[in-house]
């Protein structure tokens, strides 16, 4: 994935979550998150400094585990449903 593809899915991902009024997931699905994630093959460890990073979006898994509106790009764990206040 290039710099301006990864740009771009960290941009719609912000803005998903925006709408969502930054709902944040619970700390039970956080930690299950990071499970899936932690035996993917497309998980590094060390990217964004440590904090992980998901090769096939390339998004930060340290902020994606903890958005409720993300979901995995290959479908290993999906987003929580938000309600959300007009």
């Amino acid at each position: 994935m290039n710099a301006l593809e990864m740009a771009m899915t960290a941009s719609m991902s912000a803005a998903d979550w925006a709408k969502s009024g930054f709902a944040k997931a619970k700390l039970e699905m956080v930690q299950s998150r990071q499970e899936i994630c932690n035996s993917c093959e497309f998980w590094n460890s060390k990217g964004f400094m440590g904090s992980g990073q998901c090769l096939k979006c390339g998004c930060s898994t340290y902020a994606k585990l903890r958005m409720a509106t993300s979901k995995c790009p290959i479908d290993k764990w999906g987003s929580v449903e938000v309600e959300t206040h007009q």
